[in-house]
């Protein structure tokens, strides 16, 4: 009878072995796949922006909301950002080039940033972060732009991160609602 309930035992460590290691620093959403497939489908329910989808979406998912919207706009590679931005509202092209700009930023630093595809938001970034009242990340942003200081690349993304910068983008959204409403 011991050797049953040991036989047990064992079948049921290894179960839990197995099962521990299918699921070890894997969450949903971080498997090869996951990041496009939630792509795609933020860009099916958002493709559509109206009003009541602006309203209906929580505060804590607006700002992806739009972006997908933006987003299923573009061609997959992004390439042609800067032409379909150019066709849509001030706040639209505000709220992308804070996303682009910010997260390049924190990416890469400044001096890819600018330099790279993204460098042409930096005019847009600098008017986003004033408009949504990030003060601070704007003076130090506009700083990097005239490169009158040698700033490190985290001046400027603790301090949007200090003032709040996302949930900033989320009431300029909220105040703005109809520069994100699509009218097709």
């Amino acid at each position: 009878m011991g050797g049953i309930f040991a036989i047990l035992l064992l079948l049921v460590i290894v179960a839990l072995l197995i099962l521990r290691a299918r699921h070890s620093g894997v969450e949903a959403g971080d498997r090869i796949g996951d990041g496009l497939r939630s792509l795609k489908a933020g860009k099916e329910q958002y493709h559509l922006l109206t009003r009541e989808v602006l309203d209906e979406t929580p505060d804590e998912k607006l700002v992806a909301a739009v972006l997908y919207n933006l987003w299923a706009k573009m061609d997959a590679s992004l390439s042609d950002a800067h032409a379909v931005l150019s066709g849509l509202s001030d706040g639209r092209r505000l709220i992308f080039a804070l996303y682009a700009v910010t997260g390049g930023v924190a990416e890469y630093g400044f001096k890819k940033v600018l330099a790279g595809p993204d460098g042409v938001f930096a005019e847009d970034c600098l008017i986003g972060l004033r408009a949504i009242g990030a003060d601070r990340s704007a003076d130090i942003f506009a700083r990097a732009l005239t490169g009158s200081a040698d700033l490190p690349d985290d001046a400027y993304v603790e301090a949007f991160e200090a003032e709040d910068g996302r949930a900033r983008m989320t009431q300029y959204i909220r105040d703005h609602a109809d520069q994100f409403v699509d009218f097709s």
